[in-house]
């Protein structure tokens, strides 16, 4: 049996930005998200934009968006290092999500992912959230996304 692997989960800093750019290009390739963009999120008053880290290993992250007179938080983006991909931190990703949402009185959590990633898919559909649309042509190379929603 494997030992259990410890996650702290802590706002991201700009100290943060190298590791978050290397874990978001190899999770997204021509879909990355660039430096400007991940500054601005780490800063706008409607994304909470976390990392995890093991073993002083920046091991993934996550951005919840959210508006005032919503009901809705949306996950804009998680991604795990590859290295400890399968490993749970995704799972520790999602439950902090569902956490936060529920400490903000938020009634459902929503993300789009390609319909193409069977391994997320599949962590979500594990998380009870459920397809409720397809949005053609979403990503840069023409893939679908798969809209997926869950009530907290």
């Amino acid at each position: 049996m494997e030992p259990k692997v410890n996650f702290k989960i802590r706002l991201a800093s700009p100290t943060d930005l190298k590791a978050i750019m290397e874990i978001e290009s190899e999770s997204f390739g021509s879909d990355a998200f660039g430096e400007r963009q991940m500054k601005y999120l780490m800063k706008s008053a409607t994304s909470l934009f976390y990392v995890v880290e093991t073993k002083h290993t920046l091991a993934g992250y996550i951005i919840l968006l959210t508006r005032k007179n919503s009901y809705q938080m949306r996950i804009y983006s998680i991604a795990v290092l590859s290295l400890l991909r399968g490993k749970g931190v995704g799972q520790h990703l999602i439950d902090f999500a569902l956490k936060t949402a529920e400490k903000k009185s938020k009634s459902s959590l929503k993300l789009e992912v390609r319909t193409t990633n069977s391994g997320a898919i599949q962590l979500y559909e594990r998380n009870k959230f459920k397809p409720v649309n397809i949005i053609p042509d979403y990503y840069h190379d023409g893939c679908d996304a798969l809209v997926m929603k869950r009530k907290i």
